[in-house]
């Protein structure tokens, strides 16, 4: 499972949880509530993974703290994340993007050339600060 790597990861989960569950108090939030959230609001199984180990850190310290006697979020069953298939673009593929790109947006191609040779997807290129 991927450790969040940024407070902004944090940051930006809590107020999403808090959002929908911060209006009552953390002790009477159950596992079933939460898998209700999880499968109403997070459209991959990825995503709901990785709020419900966000919820789970978030129970576990406030277990740490005695402000919470269990954690929920560790009763809810992790959703099967699809095993994927990684694929890179060839360098001919590479070219033909470029250039599509260049001629009907050019003013996207630096995320273009960031996106390729780092890896990163367009909310982790668009959110950083």
């Amino acid at each position: 499972m991927r450790q969040l790597s940024h407070p902004r990861d944090y940051t930006s989960k809590a107020k999403i949880v808090r959002e929908a569950l911060g209006s009552r108090p953390a002790a009477e939030i159950t596992p079933q509530e939460i898998d209700r959230w999880l499968t109403s609001r997070k459209k991959s199984p990825a995503t709901a993974n990785r709020y419900k180990s966000f919820l789970s850190i978030c129970f576990r310290e406030g277990m740490r703290n005695n402000k919470v006697a269990i954690n929920p979020a560790r009763l809810v069953r992790q959703r099967k994340e699809p095993s994927g298939r990684r694929r890179f673009l060839s360098q001919d593929e590479y070219q033909k993007l470029v250039k599509i790109i260049r001629r009907d947006n050019p003013e996207q191609l630096p995320a273009l050339i960031v996106s390729v040779f780092t890896g990163m997807r367009w909310g982790e290129q668009f959110s950083m600060v």
